[in-house]
């Protein structure tokens, strides 16, 4: 699936998105989000695409532990245990269960990050459209509504290159390991199979049943049966009102998702690389705003305890977490799950230095490259959608933090 559909365009756009996006009796579009309001809204939807994500990946661990379950027991012998030919049997099995899961855990994980960088171009949309079409339009200016049909002719192609060049560049990172992310997921995939087939192995030798076998592979792969359930309570048991309105629905604390063996290894991977992505689109978006003058770094609501984020915080030139844009890179460490907020230029300064420059009273060579970079002019820059560029940007922001479970199967299945 091409970048411009999972931003915007094609049949999610004219389907579930724009169903989503227009339905305003439920829930008002992210469009008429504050900034004040953003920071919040933009959290919220990726702790939602996170917590789908770990749904998705205990529900995959939990169908895999019943396939080899099942191999197991069809290869034993009257007696409950397994003969060399039963080995053999269960092993093939075993192989082709666990290549399933690797293959759907791969897809997945592309969807997500595609969805994340998607979520950080929706702050660009809504900010736009703070700064150029809400604070003019307070001033009498004529603005541009956001309309279906500009919606689905969007031109999200203009924007393909900028998504792709933040995936490539996520896909060299090198980790503090020393290995870059395919080669983390290649880790994963060896010892995952490798830790399966010695379980089967250990059993066999042991004389154990299948059944106990299976048993030790289901705290090896260290999926939460009540996992998969109670995301879907978490994203789903509320209202859009009542998630517009800021209820948290437990999106950052629950015991039902405690992970061990490859569920805790598979989902630290996900999501230090889903933070680390979000967060490089965020900051590469926001060097070009010039509304923008920084970054704050916030805690998340689930900060356990004190660690290396309040001393990245407190290590701000003023102690308040406040850096340049890109100074700091989010995560700080594995399962890390604070965020940056945009700091933004004063609206009054804003507006008198935006009007100067459209009437040729003044040079302001950072709006300058940011019009060229939309591809808008001095004569369309103060109209929120004047850009077909612009228009459909923010549908991934709108999905994640006010669209249901069919919304967010439906958006992930486009990408895989």
């Amino acid at each position: 699936m091409s970048a411009p559909a999972l931003i915007a365009t094609g049949s999610v756009a004219s389907g579930l998105a724009m169903r989503v996006l227009l339905e305003a009796a439920e829930a008002p579009s992210v469009l008429d989000l504050t900034p004040d309001e953003l920071g919040s809204a933009m959290h919220r939807a990726q702790m939602r695409l996170q917590l789908h994500v770990a749904g998705r990946v205990h529900q995959m661990l939990l169908d895999l532990g019943a396939a080899i379950g099942q191999a197991l027991t069809d290869a034993a012998g009257s007696d409950g245990t397994l003969d060399g030919l039963g080995l053999i049997l269960v092993l093939k099995r075993v192989g082709d269960a666990w290549r399933a899961f690797s293959m759907g855990y791969r897809r997945l994980l592309e969807a997500a990050r595609r969805e994340t960088v998607a979520l950080a171009f929706g702050e660009l949309a809504v900010l736009h459209r703070s700064f150029f079409g809400r604070l003019l339009e307070e001033r009498h200016r004529p603005g541009t509504s956001l309309t279906e049909a500009a919606v689905g002719a969007g031109g999200v192609t203009f924007f393909q290159p900028q998504l792709e060049a933040l995936l490539k560049a996520a896909n060299d990172r090198i980790y503090g390991d020393g290995f870059r992310l395919s080669q983390r997921i290649w880790s994963l995939d060896a010892e995952g199979l490798s830790g399966i087939r010695s379980v089967v192995y250990a059993g066999v030798a042991n004389s154990k049943s299948a059944l106990q076998i299976a048993k030790e592979l289901e705290s090896f792969l260290g999926a939460g049966h009540e996992c998969p359930r109670w995301t879907r309570y978490r994203l789903y048991g509320l209202t859009r009102k009542q998630i517009a309105g800021g209820r948290r629905g437990g999106l950052y604390s629950g015991d039902e998702c405690k992970e061990q063996g490859v569920a805790y290894k598979a989902l630290r991977l996900a999501r230090t690389e889903l933070q680390y992505i979000h967060h490089l689109a965020a900051q590469e978006n926001r060097k070009r705003m010039p509304f923008v003058t920084g970054e704050r770094i916030v805690l998340s609501p689930a900060h356990p305890q004190r660690d290396i984020c309040d001393e990245t915080i407190e290590a701000a030139p003023n102690g308040d977490g406040v850096y340049a844009v890109g100074e700091v890179e989010l995560p700080v460490h594995p399962n890390c799950i604070c965020t940056q907020l945009s700091v933004l230029m004063a609206e009054d300064a804003f507006v008198d230095r935006l009007q100067g420059w459209m009437n040729r009273l003044g040079p302001w060579q950072e709006l300058d490259e940011y019009a060229r970079w939309v591809g808008m002019g001095s004569a369309s820059v103060g109209s929120p959608f004047a850009s077909p560029y612009l228009a459909g940007l923010e549908l991934a922001l709108q999905l994640w933090l006010l669209g249901d479970e069919d919304d967010h199967e439906a958006r992930l299945a486009e990408a895989a």
